[in-house]
């Protein structure tokens, strides 16, 4: 998750007037991993054993991804800085970003739309098992449905770059949340099996959107220069929440 966090705040912060695109390929990283390495990790394990397989991806980071990452930042030298009026406020402090971004009335009313939608993500999932049965769907179909959410989400995410160049994310922020009202809306008013398939890649369409809109909409609000602060504020309050979710499910078994 720390990977993830610095390489939304580093496409957040590098780039300007295309930041929208640059987070929607950025994203594409975790539903490419979730995809291929599993079954590269399964394929090494059939051949050496766990000790050998860790020592072969400590490797393959150090001697070819780190240096590829060095090499591609390395032919760009020259960076375009966006500055808003949070730049000149921002200091060397943590503690002061954290300061402001609590005396800040604009995050407070940001905050429910972009902490509720991973908040009832994860508990739809943990639940997904009796959500199924109440709504008259079989195991086998939830789990198939959920090709729709990952394909959805890779859609919505490159989708969705263009879309903040163009309008801002402070522009979209209200609308991201619709397809997942809409997935419910579904689920629960027309619990045939097509409804399934509706209900997940609704919920796909705004997880995958919500992640860029979010990245670039701290830059526009607080500017690059303190975005990897004021990202890590809200990501402790997001990991929080997951937290929350966790205690309630174990206290419901």
């Amino acid at each position: 998750m720390g990977a993830g966090h610095t390489a939304q705040t580093a496409m957040a912060r590098y780039f300007v007037h295309q930041r929208g695109k640059a987070l929607s390929i950025s994203s594409l990283g975790y539903p490419i991993g979730e995809g291929i390495l599993p079954l590269a990790i399964a394929g090494l394990l059939g051949i050496f054993s766990w000790r050998l397989t860790w020592g072969i991806i400590v490797l393959v980071i150090a001697l070819f991804f780190i240096p590829l990452v060095r090499f591609v930042l390395s032919r760009n030298e020259h960076k375009e800085v966006e500055h808003t009026e949070k730049d000149s406020q921002a200091t060397d402090s943590s503690w002061e970003v954290y300061r402001m971004l609590a005396q800040d009335y604009c995050i407070w009313l940001v905050k429910p739309v972009v902490l509720l939608p991973p908040f009832w993500a994860t508990g739809l999932f943990l639940y997904q098992v009796s959500i199924a049965e109440q709504l008259g769907w079989t195991a086998t179909l939830i789990a198939s449905a959920f090709v729709a959410f990952a394909a959805s989400r890779i859609v919505s995410s490159i989708s969705i770059g263009p879309l903040i160049d163009y309008f801002s994310a402070k522009t979209l922020i209200p609308y991201y949340v619709l397809p997942f009202g809409f997935g419910l809306v579904f689920a629960y008013y027309h619990p045939g099996s097509w409804s399934a398939f509706a209900y997940m890649l609704l919920i796909g369409v705004t997880m995958g959107m919500g992640s860029n809109i979010k990245s670039a909409l701290w830059a526009e609000l607080y500017g690059t220069d303190i975005i990897g602060t004021v990202r890590s504020a809200i990501f402790f309050v997001d990991g929080t929440q997951y937290g929350i979710v966790s205690i309630f499910n174990g206290l419901g078994h």
